[in-house]
């Protein structure tokens, strides 16, 4: 069975996993981090899982759909960033944090590799996988047969 949606990528659904879980953890850490560690961590750890589906969406653009990895990559590093001034704060203890550090890097694995055999052979198109199921058209030829055929008998010389 092949990729037909966002959370068919694995990689999709752990950075949506882990930033729930981020989302969670975010919820003891006090109220004068609300709008500043608080709102980054969850911001930037959603971010990893919508980039990852805002690239999906437009994947038959093979240039678009690996710069939206790439930002998703970004995200990730920056969820790093905050859930390190989360432990130094002593929001978060040493063990949490290396959890989360290793999560974080195990999305960015998967997030680099998925930008590095994402590469088509034509540098505009995608692989196919990443192409929308086109099962349900017909063969080409069950349009052009037709109408070439309607052509030559009402089109007279």
């Amino acid at each position: 069975m092949g990729i037909s949606k966002v959370k068919d990528l694995e990689v999709y659904s752990v950075a949506v996993e882990v930033a729930m879980e981020i989302f969670r953890l975010s919820l003891s850490f006090p109220m004068e981090e609300k709008y500043s560690l608080t709102d980054q961590i969850r911001r930037s750890s959603r971010s990893v899982a919508v980039n990852i589906a805002e690239g999906w969406g437009k994947r038959q653009y093979a240039k678009s759909f690996k710069r939206h990895l790439i930002d998703s990559m970004g995200s990730a590093e920056e969820t790093k960033a905050w859930l390190e001034f989360a432990q130094k704060c002593e929001y978060i203890n040493l063990n949490t944090y290396d959890s989360f550090i290793l999560k974080m890097e195990n999305i960015g694995a998967k997030l680099y590799r998925l930008h590095k055999t994402g590469k088509a052979k034509n540098q505009n198109e995608p692989p196919s996988y990443l192409l929308p199921p086109t099962s349900y058209l017909l063969p080409l030829t069950s349009y052009i047969l037709p109408l070439t055929s309607y052509l030559l008998t009402t089109i007279r010389p």
